[in-house]
């Protein structure tokens, strides 16, 4: 049973107050935080590909999905940044690109800006369809090319991954696993 309740203006327009003043702390503080990291950030530099090593976390599927997740790991001695989507090619038995394979970005997850401390990890998933509704068998890769966000040196994995149509990308993110 739905019951209704009443209450005084004067109460309702305190409470609205009370939101509004803990919303506006809460924006300041993250403003601090921000301005705060990006100073940090700048005492940094971006990392390049041979200050990092690549390797596959693993994977797992269930219900005609597959995702794998992999990891750069900071293998220099000083700290670095970075920042967005690294670049991600599957190739076929002869090295070429799977050209009816579409690599996308993830915009459900927003990149952030990440300072990769000396053997800390910084990791991504590709997530794929691996059963084709149309009945047709999908492609093949059997190597993989990924490449840091901005940068063209690649690192190149075997991997025999079965997408169908496409291949969905998330950003960098900090591994709560660093080694």
């Amino acid at each position: 049973m739905l019951k209704l309740i009443s209450l005084p203006l004067g109460l309702l327009s305190v409470i609205g107050m009370a939101s509004s003043n803990d919303i506006q702390m809460s924006k300041t503080v993250r403003n601090a935080e921000a301005t705060k990291n990006q100073a940090s950030l700048a005492s940094f530099k971006a990392c390049q590909t041979s200050d990092l090593s690549l390797h596959q976390l693993g994977g797992e599927g269930s219900m005609g999905h597959f995702e794998v997740m992999y990891g750069f790991t900071n293998t220099s001695s000083s700290t670095c940044t970075l920042y967005g989507y690294p670049k991600f090619v599957p190739l076929d038995a002869k090295g070429q690109q799977l050209e009816e394979i579409k690599v996308i970005n993830n915009y459900l997850h927003q990149p952030k800006h990440l300072i990769i401390a000396p053997n800390a990890q910084a990791s991504f998933k590709i997530t794929y369809v691996h059963i084709n509704s149309s009945g047709k068998q999908c492609s093949s890769s059997s190597k993989v090319k990924i490449a840091l966000p901005n940068k063209d040196q690649y690192f190149t994995l075997v991997e025999h991954l079965r997408p169908c149509g496409e291949i969905s990308l998330t950003p960098l993110k900090l591994d709560i696993t660093d080694k």
